[in-house]
């Protein structure tokens, strides 16, 4: 993956990024012998409170638009309130689903959450589903 910053303000909090995939599998298939994808992204600091981030790539090998778009909000130094809607489209289908979640700070390398993420449209993969996040810097 290749991203690069077209926009960004003076501490880089906040600004929109072009970035291209490519996907070359280690296994064996039988279809899709390598994807590839682009897209744009963002970061939005509403306040010093919340913080929205969002990306939008086309995957042209399988016609596919998929989104991303998440509020992550600072109820304390050590509490992180998350709402997330993602989703993807074709032109036969699209599927939509929410995750709302928490995530926990352990110290300044590290975190962790957990959410339960729900289909919102007729089209699903699953209906409900639970994530678990560990978070690790180094």
């Amino acid at each position: 993956m290749v991203q690069y910053a077209v926009l960004a303000d003076k501490k880089l909090h906040n600004g929109i990024s072009l970035f291209g995939q490519v996907s070359i599998p280690t296994g064996e298939v039988k279809t899709n012998t390598y994807k590839g994808l682009f897209g744009i992204s963002g970061r939005l600091t509403l306040t010093n409170v919340v913080v929205w981030d969002g990306n939008m790539h086309y995957d042209p090998k399988d016609k596919m638009i998929e989104h991303e778009n998440a509020f992550v909000f600072r109820g304390s130094a050590k509490l992180y309130p998350i709402l997330e809607i993602r989703g993807h489209k074709t032109k036969e289908m699209s599927e939509v689903y929410l995750l709302p979640a928490i995530k926990f700070r352990i110290d300044m390398r590290s975190a962790f959450g957990i959410g339960v993420q729900v289909a919102i449209s007729d089209n699903r993969q699953f209906d409900t589903q639970g994530l678990f996040t560990y978070d690790v810097a180094f």
